[in-house]
């Protein structure tokens, strides 16, 4: 598939194998354009280390282009941008340098093709966090940054499939006052309509880029080309939500569009709120374990109370829902929970004996298993476990934990150290909140956030769960001030339901009514967590396990 009308013919002054400005060894090209390429390449000063190398050739007319490039990307932090950690001005032969973090990835084009077509869960990631990085972008100070050249080629997917805009080549700093843009450049199917009409391009630009990346991915790659019959295109299977916002992103007219990219995302965190979600059959399709990526997922309280138990289970249970082998661990820190909410005394297997026991123990003694479902239980014993507890014994329980996906609740306690060391090796930290003002303000969430925070910027991805959410006047005020971004909502339960259950030896998630409710709630969760189509399966070996998780 082609994203765009290219021409290539550029020479690159780097060879492989050669050393750049005594530092950084060639390894490989890692793709190229019209006005530049970029190399792979090792850093002699700092052992181990990889970096991305871009070299761009500029014609007289644009002397400043790269410059003006590395000086705007220095000033950007943002998580789904590269950083620059060096820049080489233009030589004698007028090749600059930019030196900058090395994506672990592919791009969404590579993807996109190698594919066939995305999931609509996926294309809303993708999207969601575009709009964060745009929000970023155009809010920018002292002058808003306009993208202007957005497609599937300057998007790259990490490992933890979180996007990277890349290629600043033809962004710019808004000017209120000017009429139209000095250069008029972008991708042929992806532009804006004014990008043509020696207009200038605003924030506004961009969310129409935006727009025809969406129908580009959403429509087989067929390109938007300024003709609303073309939205009709859009399958039954795509939210009508979704086709609503793509239709206004691709507005010919600016003033139609949204007019910022937080709208579009306000937009777009609603899909599955408000959509219905069609359960496939229960238990249908056995998925082999070597087509599940393996993963560590982490729920904790923000403070006492919060609901990580209930959450940690609710997820457990809609993975069951969809034959997705798992592990639910209760962290040798909690109150005991689990035994009793599954029946431990009825349902656990004869001869059983509690996970944690048997590795403090180190007997190697064998014991059953016990399952529920897809879902692998390891909770506590009901009396609690009194034992000193270290990471070594975290990394040997989880050794000995013989699934894909493992969910450890660990409450509140994140200040503990082993908490710490396995919330460093997760994949995904899912914090717990719910609406009670007090708490939220008390000076022990405080210190909890500041611990919590060190994770993300040590570039960990960490979500807050909006729990025992109610309609109230200040739902939507209260939503804004949590930490950190919520990846999903979950309403408060009628509690005497909940009582009847557990009275009547029965999992109020396993519910008919309850799983459908939580499962509209969690399925964004749960596909960014393991996507449901199992597309891109990694391989799941046990002899592997801990070199999956702990490095």
């Amino acid at each position: 598939m082609k994203e765009g009308i290219h021409l290539t013919l550029y020479r690159s002054q780097l060879k492989i194998g050669a050393l750049f400005e005594n530092r950084y060894s060639i390894i490989s090209r890692l793709g190229e354009g019209g006005m530049g390429a970029v190399f792979l390449a090792n850093d002699h000063k700092l052992a181990g280390k990889q970096w991305a190398i871009k070299e761009s050739l500029w014609h007289a007319s644009q002397p400043q282009g790269f410059a003006d490039e590395a000086a705007m990307l220095v000033k950007l932090n943002h998580p789904f941008l590269p950083k620059i950690i060096d820049f080489y001005p233009p030589d004698s032969q007028g090749f600059s340098y930019l030196v900058m973090d090395y994506i672990n990835g592919q791009t969404l084009q590579n993807l996109f093709e190698a594919r066939k077509s995305l999931t609509v869960e996926l294309v809303i990631r993708y999207a969601k966090q575009l709009c964060q990085v745009f929000d970023y972008l155009h809010k920018f100070k002292p002058k808003s940054i306009i993208f202007r050249d957005l497609k599937p080629s300057n998007v790259m997917i990490d490992q933890q499939n979180n996007v990277c805009l890349i290629d600043f080549g033809i962004a710019r700093s808004y000017t209120f006052e000017r009429s139209s843009d000095t250069v008029q450049l972008g991708t042929v199917g992806f532009a804006a309509p004014e990008q043509y009409e020696l207009q200038q391009t605003d924030a506004r630009s961009d969310l129409y880029t935006l727009g025809a990346l969406l129908f580009y991915l959403l429509n087989n790659g067929q390109h938007y080309s300024f003709q609303a019959k073309q939205l009709q295109k859009l399958t039954e299977r795509i939210p009508e939500k979704l086709i609503w916002i793509i239709t206004k992103l691709l507005k010919i007219n600016p003033d139609e569009r949204f007019q910022e990219a937080s709208h579009v995302l306000a937009e777009l965190e609603q899909i599955y709120e408000v959509s219905p979600v069609e359960l496939p059959p229960k238990k249908v399709v056995n998925y082999p374990l070597s087509s599940i990526p393996r993963k560590l997922i982490i729920v904790g309280s923000l403070y006492p109370g919060a609901g990580s138990t209930f959450v940690s289970l609710a997820l457990a249970r809609v993975l069951n829902h969809y034959a997705v082998p798992h592990a639910l661990v209760e962290s040798v820190h909690n109150q005991p929970e689990l035994f009793t909410l599954f029946y431990g005394e009825k349902h656990a297997p004869q001869g059983y004996r509690y996970s944690a026991d048997k590795v403090y123990s180190a007997t190697g003694e064998k014991s059953p298993i016990w399952n529920k479902d897809y879902t692998e239980l390891h909770p506590l014993p009901p009396n609690g476990f009194n034992q000193a507890w270290n990471k070594e014994l975290s990394y040997k329980l989880l050794y000995f934990i013989d699934q894909p996906v493992v969910i450890i609740d660990v409450s509140h306690h994140w200040e503990d150290p082993t908490v710490m060391e396995l919330c460093r090796q997760a994949n995904e930290i899912l914090v717990v909140a719910a609406p009670s003002l007090a708490k939220l303000n008390s000076p022990r969430v405080h210190t909890q956030v500041e611990i919590i925070k060190e994770l993300q910027d040590a570039g960990l991805s960490i979500h807050c769960v909006a729990n025992r959410v109610i309609a109230f006047p200040a739902q939507k005020e209260w939503l804004s001030t949590l930490p950190f971004r919520t990846m999903c909502v979950m309403p408060e339960f009628d509690y005497a339901s909940i009582l009847l259950s557990e009275w009547g030896g029965k999992l109020f998630a396993d519910q008919e009514e309850s799983i459908q409710i939580i499962t509209k709630c969690m399925k964004s969760l749960c596909t960014k967590i393991v996507p449901l189509d199992f597309q891109a399966p990694s391989k799941y070996i046990k002899k592997h396990a801990l070199t999956r998780w702990f490095k």
